[in-house]
């Protein structure tokens, strides 16, 4: 039995069955197709919110402009510490 399951975000009631149905299962989301930062910011906040616990971003990390900023405003959105509005904000200024 699968500890970890890496899937495509396909909205909010599509991940709330899924995290319903095994509360064990460690759900994350894959980066999905290139887009803008806000677009990848927002995947992450509204994923957590229906309750994925992990993010798979490998293409648009490598694609940042500013890698490390990009990991570093992933994680304060994922601790719930800024929206994805306040770091698109910070992260391009």
């Amino acid at each position: 039995r699968p500890v970890f399951l890496k899937i495509v975000y396909h909205g909010p009631r599509a991940m709330q069955e899924l995290v319903e149905y095994d509360p064990h299962l460690i759900v994350g989301i894959l980066g999905g197709s290139s887009g803008t930062t806000y677009d990848a910011f927002k995947l992450l906040s509204e994923a957590k919110k229906y309750g994925a616990r992990a993010a798979l971003y490998g293409r648009k990390i490598n694609n940042a402009e500013h890698q490390l900023a990009f990991i570093e405003f992933l994680r304060l959105i994922a601790e719930d510490q800024v929206t994805p509005e306040e770091a698109v904000r910070a992260y391009h200024g």
